[in-house]
Formats: C-alpha cells, sequence, structure tokens
C-alpha cells in the first residue's frame, strides 16, 4: 500500500489544481461560447461547481485505489496473523480469551467461537497453573514482556509444551488487553529429555568404565607389588646366602674340632660371637626391608637419605654384577613427596637398569649415575645408566602395564606402571624417560 506523506491542506490544492486544468482542457470552447454572456458571478459559480465535480470524481478514484490496497493490505495481514506458525490471542485483565488465530485454534482443536468462550487458563496443564500464575503477577506488576515455560492441552487431553509471551497493548472499548503469544516447543523438550537421558546413560557408564578401571589399576597394583615383592625376596636371599654361609662354616669348624677333642672355650665363645654378630647383621636386613614396605603420609624428606637406603638394598646384586653406582646429591636437599612411593619407584627404575646390564653382558664399564637438578625452586631426580639405552619406538611405550622388551618369564611388565602411578599421584609431579647416546636417563620431577 503506498503512503502519501504530503500535508492535508497542500494535497486539497493539489486537487483543487489538477481539477482546474482538467477543466479548461475539456470545457474551455464550451466556456467560451456558452457561458461568456452570462452574468460574472454566474459564470463564477458555474466554474466552480464544474472543479467541485471535478475533484469529488478524482476523490472518488483515489478512494477506490486506497479501498483496493486496504483489502490487499487486509489479505496480507490475515494471512500473516492467522497462518502464522505460532498461536496468537488477545485476553481481558480476567484472561476470557478474546481473539485468536487459526495457528491457536488448531493448537487446542477448538473453533474460534468455542475458544473466544474460555478463560486461557481452563487450557493449561493443572499442575503448571503456578507458573502461569506467577508470570501473569511478574507481568502485571512491570507491563513488560513476561515468558515462560508450561504445558498446556488441546480438547482431546493431549500435553503439548509452550513458551507463552505476554505483552500489554492498546485499549478495546477503554478496556485494557493483553496479546499473548503460544509458542510450541514440544519438539525441542522431547529432543532435551532425550539428550538428558542420553547424558544420564552416559554418565552411568562412564561410572561403570571409571569403577573397572579403578578396579583394574588396583589389580594391576596388586600384580605389580607381587612382582616387586618377589625381586625383594631374591634380594633378602642374597643378601642373606653369605652371612648363612660363614654360619654354616662356624658350625662346621666347632664340629670338626669337638670330633677332634680340639674344641676350646674360647673358640666356642669366639664363634658364638661372630654367629651372634652375623644373625644381627641378618636382622638388620630384615628391618631394612619392613621399614621399606612402611606407609608414609605426603611430607617433606631428605631425598639423599631416602636415595641411600634404597641403593644400599640393591648394592649387593649390582656389585655381583660390576656395576658401579655413584650418588651425586646435596644432603641438605629436601623435597615433597611420599618416601615410600619415592623408595618403590627408585627400587624399579634401579632393577630396570640391572636386567638392561644382564642382557648387555659385552659391557665393560657399567655405571648408574643418581644426580639432581634444580629450576626456578623445581627439583628432578635423575637415575642415568649406561647399559645401552632404549629405541625412540619404545621410550612411548615404556609405561604402559605389560609393556615389556624382555624375554618371556623375565618380566611383568608393570614396574615402570606402577612407578608412574606412585609418582603422578603427587601433585604437579611427573616422571619420564629418554634415550641419550646409549644411555637411558629416567627423570622424576618433584613440585615446588
Amino acid at each position: 500500500m503506498s503512503h502519501d506523506n504530503t500535508p492535508p491542506s497542500n494535497t486539497k490544492r493539489s486537487v483543487r489544481k489538477q481539477a482546474e486544468e482538467t477543466l479548461k482542457d475539456k470545457n474551455s470552447k464550451l466556456l467560451n461560447s456558452a457561458v461568456v454572456f452570462l452574468p460574472e458571478d454566474i459564470q463564477k459559480l458555474i466554474h466552480e461547481l464544474q472543479v467541485n465535480k471535478i475533484e469529488l470524481e478524482m476523490q472518488k478514484d483515489e478512494l477506490l485505489t486506497t479501498q483496493a490496497e486496504l483489502k490487499v493490505s487486509h489479505a496480507r495481514y490475515y494471512d500473516l496473523y492467522n497462518k502464522a506458525p505460532v498461536g496468537y490471542c488477545t485476553i481481558n485483565e480476567d484472561g476470557l480469551i478474546l481473539d485468536a488465530n487459526d495457528t491457536a485454534s488448531g493448537m487446542f482443536g477448538l473453533s474460534h467461537e468455542d475458544l473466544q468462550k474460555k478463560l486461557l487458563t481452563d487450557l493449561i496443564y493443572k499442575d503448571d497453573q503456578d507458573i502461569y500464575y506467577f508470570c501473569c503477577t511478574k507481568f502485571l506488576s512491570s507491563s513488560k514482556e513476561t515468558s515462560c515455560e508450561l504445558r498446556m492441552k488441546n480438547s482431546e487431553g493431549f500435553l503439548f509444551w509452550v513458551q507463552i509471551y505476554a505483552t500489554s497493548e492498546k485499549e478495546i472499548n477503554g478496556f485494557p488487553y493483553i496479546r499473548v503469544v503460544i509458542v510450541d516447543i514440544t519438539e525441542t523438550k522431547n529432543a532435551q529429555e532425550e539428550i538428558q537421558k542420553l547424558n544420564d546413560t552416559l554418565k552411568d557408564e562412564i561410572a561403570r568404565q571409571v569403577e573397572e578401571l579403578r578396579k583394574k589399576d588396583v589389580l594391576l597394583m596388586e600384580q605389580a607389588t607381587l612382582a616387586q615383592l618377589g625381586e625383594m625376596i631374591n634380594m633378602i636371599a642374597h643378601q642373606w646366602r653369605q652371612p648363612l654361609n660363614a654360619i654354616s662354616g662356624a658350625a662346621v669348624e666347632l664340629s670338626l674340632l669337638n670330633m677332634m677333642g680340639e674344641v676350646s672355650k674360647e673358640k666356642i665363645a669366639q664363634n658364638s660371637k661372630f654367629t651372634q654378630e652375623v644373625a644381627k647383621k641378618m636382622s638388620d636386613t630384615i628391618d631394612e626391608f619392613m621399614d621399606f614396605n612402611k606407609k608414609t603420609d605426603i611430607a617433606k624428606f631428605s631425598l639423599l637419605s631416602i636415595v641411600e637406603k634404597t641403593v644400599d638394598i640393591v648394592m649387593p646384586q649390582f656389585e655381583s654384577r660390576s656395576i658401579t653406582l655413584e650418588i651425586d646429591i646435596d644432603k641438605e636437599l629436601t623435597v615433597f613427596h611420599n618416601k615410600t612411593a619415592i623408595k618403590h619407584a627408585l627400587l624399579n627404575i634401579l632393577i630396570n637398569s640391572r636386567d638392561a646390564f644382564d642382557e648387555n653382558i659385552r659391557l665393560n664399564k657399567r655405571k648408574i649415575n643418581i644426580y639432581t637438578k634444580e629450576n626456578n625452586g623445581a627439583v628432578t631426580l635423575l637415575i642415568e645408566d649406561n647399559a645401552g639405552g632404549i629405541a625412540k619406538s619404545i621410550v612411548p611405550k615404556v609405561f604402559n602395564p605389560y609393556f615389556t622388551t624382555k624375554e618371556q618369564g623375565k618380566g611383568t611388565g608393570l614396574g615402570l606402571y606402577m612407578t608412574k602411578q606412585m609418582i603422578e599421584k603427587v601433585k604437579n609431579s611427573t616422571v619420564s624417560v629418554e634415550s641419550k647416546n646409549k644411555n637411558t636417563i629416567v627423570k622424576i620431577k618433584f613440585p615446588v
């Protein structure tokens, strides 16, 4: 529809001018011949009447054009209003429906006439009435657009989810009214419920798998602990073998002297003292292993002390293999971690180095260096051996459970896995491995 923004006075003058021009073109001859002899005032009256007639004809044409445009505009509005994808309702302050579009009528399965006899609350599910009441209270107190989600029901009692928007409009016949927009969000709600169900199922599945992994980790740790216990028993046996042989030798000596009748009180006292000293050393060995497995909490401790205690346990096996071990750690240096975890981790690393030397029997100079580096307050413990290094393709796998490069029956593949679990259980602690110039370096980084 066209819109003329020309002021009314200007429009009137324009129509008058057009009418006069039209009259001049059509009737100039008639005026000159027939009217010329009439009195002047009569001539003016006839002219005015003719101009007015032409003006009326022009206004009639304009009105017909405007009426046609209004019909087209009304048809467009009707389509936009009634065929909109949302429901429109007009209600009064009491909630009575005054008008509704075709979409709203279709939503509730009611004709326009039946819909206009109902209160909007009649169409709202009983359990959601409070939501609507709260929405109305909020709207009436502020007069600002308000929305809420609730369930409504159609003529057959079927429930569906809607989003309601309420806005105030001008008065009708002196009474205020409210425009309500109703958007069907049932599909969205159903999709959200499905997503929630999937999320709940996923959470349950994740929780189940986490529990299975936790049980698996517990089993792996138990297996690794048993494997390490076996290693420690071997170490005890290795450390006890020589003292037991010494005790056995002292007993045999006394027995032979007794058979020859040459045993003396001094000899008995000497051998008895020797046996007691050896037995005490064996007892001390047991105490060391018992202390090694004591449970401890996370705390600060001397790193050198823990390294030395661990090295003392493996040293007899290292000496029998001609493995030199050097420690370069400041005796004042302290770190924050679990002492028992560090001892077990270090023992696993040293056992791996021992086994690597066993596989590389051609090495003459066998050496392990244990030292530290500090960077911005963070301490890193490094255990470096020259047993031949690790292939680059294997380095990323060394901490995987059950991964081993040893012959079948000679390794469980759990030592380094357990080491990583124990070290990184403490926040900001890490363990890593690198191979460089046929040397293997294990790095344990402690938190600041």
